[in-house]
């Protein structure tokens, strides 16, 4: 079904039409290979999936604190709050693509997006089916793009859940001394080498996916917004424009945010081992201390395509990038 609208688009692109549709068909396009490639790559590294349910099972046998497990559990709860509002908002606006052809007077049988079709449909026996096609494509576009994209904020978000249980260990350590602190100290070196591992997993099986999707959000996001600059205010096709946007902010913002909330915490590991009674402990622990604050120096960060790190700073480049471009198509716009 994508593959075919993906074709249509493309030949309707390159024939002459009105700017206002060229604009909507490129970052239909744009957006559609971006999810073809997701997906692609998504099911090409399934087996990293299955690696990746097999690491959360032997966490889940972990034993954790009642503070630790309501701590997950809390931020478990906000990220399917985030994932309803986002994928609410993503169904809307795909449902939105319906809405401007059925208010135009002017067009009798107009189409959510303009496309190529090698059939005729001024009757409603071919009209209403295509009609139909293309609004049912768009939904299932945005559903399945979006569950790529709340599984990977899911999974780093379980992460950071993790780093945050590793540093409450940490800060434990010296303060019963009847136990045996090298002991424990050991178990937070095999949750941090098994929290890595986890970490490496979701980058083998996102790094590309996130790639595919920066790169398509920033070129989407410009042409969004000179959208906004070139159609009447209050018009359908500025609250559709608008609209997508604002997802398209919001998609490529959940993955730097999760990205950077990862890498902050793993930056902090090292200020949970000197907040701890470290200076209570055998000489043996502190030497392992020492070493493993060295280890953590380097803090973990997913990136896209191994090139850019998933933090803020990236999605303010990638704002700053769309409206680059924005700014040279409006003046190229203007001139002509």
């Amino acid at each position: 079904m994508t593959t075919i609208t993906e074709l249509s688009l493309l030949i309707d692109i390159c024939m002459p039409n009105d700017l206002t549709k060229k604009i909507d068909g490129v970052m239909f396009f744009i957006e559609e290979t971006a999810f073809v490639f997701k997906l692609i790559l998504f099911m090409w590294n399934i087996n990293e999936l299955n690696a990746i349910e097999n690491m959360l099972e032997d966490f889940n046998s972990y034993n954790l604190k009642f503070s630790d497990l309501e701590n997950i559990k809390e931020n478990l709860k906000e990220i399917t709050y985030l994932r309803k509002t986002y994928r609410t908002s993503c169904f809307v606006c795909s449902a939105f693509y319906a809405v401007p052809p059925l208010l135009r007077k002017d067009v009798k049988y107009a189409l959510p997006y303009s496309t190529y079709l090698p059939y005729d449909i001024t009757n409603n026996f071919t009209y209403v089916p295509t009609f139909i096609y293309q609004v049912g494509s768009v939904l299932v576009s945005a559903h399945l793009n979006t569950m790529i994209d709340m599984i990977n904020i899911k999974l780093v978000t379980l992460g950071s859940c993790l780093l945050q249980v590793l540093m409450n260990k940490l800060k434990d350590i010296g303060i019963n001394l009847d136990e045996d602190d090298s002991v424990k100290y050991r178990e937070c070196l095999i949750l941090h080498n098994k929290i890595l591992r986890f970490v490496e997993k979701i980058e083998k099986l996102y790094c590309y996916i996130t790639f595919a999707q920066l790169s398509a959000s920033a070129t989407v996001i410009c042409f969004s917004a000179f959208g906004l600059a070139i159609v009447p205010v209050g018009s359908g096709e500025f609250d559709l424009f608008l609209i997508y946007l604002i997802n398209m902010i919001t998609q490529v913002a959940l993955y730097c945010w999760a990205g950077h909330n990862m890498r902050a915490l793993s930056e902090d590991l090292s200020t949970a081992c000197y907040m701890s009674k470290w200076y209570k402990t055998d000489t043996k622990t502190k030497k392992m201390m020492i070493l493993f604050m060295e280890r953590t120096k380097r803090p973990l960060t997913l990136t896209a395509a191994k090139m850019f790190p998933m933090t803020l700073t990236t999605l303010t480049s990638i704002l700053r990038s769309s409206y680059s471009y924005f700014a040279v198509l409006q003046r190229v716009y203007s001139d002509h």
